[in-house]
């Protein structure tokens, strides 16, 4: 407040500090947390496994990370083909492990042999039970130029003591094959015309005060700091905590838990009044809400919210900067 009593507000401009994510990285990021089976998993180990005890090795385990855009280490890389250009990379650091272990075996760690390894693991993509992989077919050289890798998948695997990782760089079509897997396995199709909102905050205000709440540039202190911490409603009450983030000028919400929790008013004679933001389609909301994954609304950010009391939208207003924290200041 000045010195004349007058409220300093200055309107919120939220593109100036979300994360901005361009929206080709939204299309993939829905196979960060994406599972492959288990038992393609276990079948791959029994494979290598009988392959290494061959030379005295012991293959104890085989992990995984789905990333993005982020380019190994250069190394050995073999191409392979399935639903367009993928690669396999063994780092120089891990190609050192290899050669260790078997110069301990007194076994000449060749190229030959490793790409034979290689050769091996895309046969056994191409038997997976997922669909995804079927036709995988091993190339050795790219035949394309500038070939693009969005998804890097981290295979790390300890062998008799020993940690050994090697990247799978996939193609775009590859990687869009992923994705329309995740989402035709995962999406909610019986509410496909259902809106989902993503709120900044709620508040519970006297029923007796809410017209008074509600006429037009009354300032409202919402006592939350700046923050890109938002609400999804889900059904049946539920919501989830996430993250609000800019997708090429238009609102996006990550979910960062899966711990849903109740929208509840205990308290008589007290209205809940909930900030919209913008809202979600269900259609792009997958059954196990994949914390990876952002959503994008089809709203473009800006200060403008809805202010709705219990489901009833009553009013809308703009969202601005008082002091140290946000207040709405209702249209």
């Amino acid at each position: 407040m000045n010195e004349h009593g007058e409220v300093s507000l200055t309107l919120w401009k939220p593109d100036a500090y979300l994360e901005k994510i361009p929206s080709d990285a939204v299309k993939f990021s829905g196979i960060i947390n994406y599972k492959i089976n288990p038992d393609d998993i276990i079948l791959l180990k029994q494979e290598f496994l009988y392959l290494f005890e061959c030379f005295g090795l012991k293959l104890e385990t085989i992990t995984y990370k789905v990333g993005l855009n982020g380019q190994p280490p250069k190394g050995l890389t073999k191409y392979f083909h399935c639903c367009g250009i993928n690669a396999v990379v063994i780092p120089d650091s891990s190609k050192d492990v290899l050669e260790g272990l078997f110069l301990g075996t007194k076994t000449y760690l060749s190229d030959i042999f490793v790409e034979y390894l290689i050769r091996r693991f895309v046969y056994y993509l191409s038997l997976s039970s997922s669909k995804v992989f079927s036709g995988s077919r091993f190339l050795g050289r790219n035949p394309s130029k500038g070939s693009e890798f969005p998804v890097n998948v981290t295979v790390n695997c300890q062998i008799s003591g020993k940690s050994f990782s090697f990247h799978i760089l996939l193609s775009r079509e590859f990687a869009l094959r992923l994705v329309d897997e995740e989402q035709g396995e995962n999406k909610d199709t019986k509410d496909n015309l259902t809106k989902f909102p993503v709120y900044l905050c709620f508040l519970l205000i006297p029923v007796t005060d809410l017209e008074e709440y509600l006429k037009p540039d009354t300032v409202i202190d919402l006592e939350i700091p700046v923050t890109s911490k938002a609400y999804l409603r889900l059904k049946n009450n539920e919501a989830v905590i996430g993250t609000l983030v800019n997708v090429d000028g238009y609102w996006g919400f990550r979910p960062s838990s899966k711990e849903a929790f109740l929208f509840s008013n205990t308290q008589h004679g007290k209205a809940m009044v909930f900030i919209e933001i913008f809202s979600i389609d269900s259609a792009s909301i997958s059954k196990d809400l994949n914390l990876g994954r952002v959503l994008v609304s089809d709203k473009k950010v800006s200060p403008q919210v809805d202010i709705y009391v219990g489901s009833s939208r009553a009013k809308t207003g703009k969202i601005y900067f008082y002091e140290q924290n946000l207040a709405l200041v209702v249209d």
